[in-house]
Formats: structure tokens, C-alpha cells, sequence
């Protein structure tokens, strides 16, 4: 009876393993959609856009490492140097976050829309 239990957990795990494959397969279908429609766009800033906040987010998280290190390293307090950088790194990733989510939920509208 164990045996059977077993086997019957087993198909259910791949199971679980092909939907999760098939909704995968899915989203990124869209996403490969979207990003070819973004390619087509006529707005340069439409079809740039992500490569160029790649390379910004890359620059300046590069950066922000560095002076955190540099901080912590040369700071006669390590400590209070995290908490001070802490609130600059925060902002950042906020204002950052903010821009994209702006943009994903504008982009969304459009698509509804049927602008895209």
C-alpha cells in the first residue's frame, strides 16, 4: 500500500513539473510578443527602452557597490556607514521601481486599449 501511495505522489509531482512547464511556455509567449512589438514600435523610446535601463540599472548599481564597499572599508564606524548609505540605496531603487512600474502599467492600458 505504501508502494502505491508512493507511485501516486510521484505522477503527481510530474504533473505539477509539466503545468508549471506549459504555464512558462506561455508567459514567455507573450513576453517574446511583447518585446517584437516593442522592436516594430515607430517611438524610438519604445523600442530602446529596456536596453538602456539595463545598462543605467547595471552602471549604477556597479557604482553603488563600490561606494558602499569603499565606505564600510574606510569608515570609522561600519556600522552607522551602512545605516547612512542604507536611505540613498533605498531611494534609488524606489525612484527606479517607481519608473518601471509606471511604464509597465501604461504599457498594459495600451494593450487593453488596443494601441499596442
Amino acid at each position: 500500500m505504501l508502494e502505491e501511495e508512493g507511485r501516486g505522489v510521484g505522477e503527481a509531482i510530474r504533473q505539477v513539473e509539466i503545468d508549471r512547464r506549459e504555464d512558462w511556455a506561455a508567459m514567455l509567449g507573450q513576453v517574446n510578443q511583447t518585446m517584437r512589438a516593442e522592436q516594430k514600435a515607430k517611438d524610438t523610446l519604445t523600442r530602446i527602452w529596456r536596453p538602456l535601463f539595463g545598462i543605467e540599472f547595471g552602471l549604477v548599481y556597479s557604482a553603488l557597490g563600490a561606494a558602499f564597499v569603499y565606505a564600510i572599508a574606510y569608515a570609522e564606524s561600519p556600522i552607522n556607514a551602512v545605516g547612512q548609505i542604507g536611505g540613498y540605496v533605498t531611494t534609488y531603487l524606489g525612484f527606479g521601481a517607481s519608473v518601471l512600474g509606471v511604464y509597465v502599467w501604461q504599457r498594459s492600458q495600451e494593450k487593453r486599449n488596443g494601441k499596442a
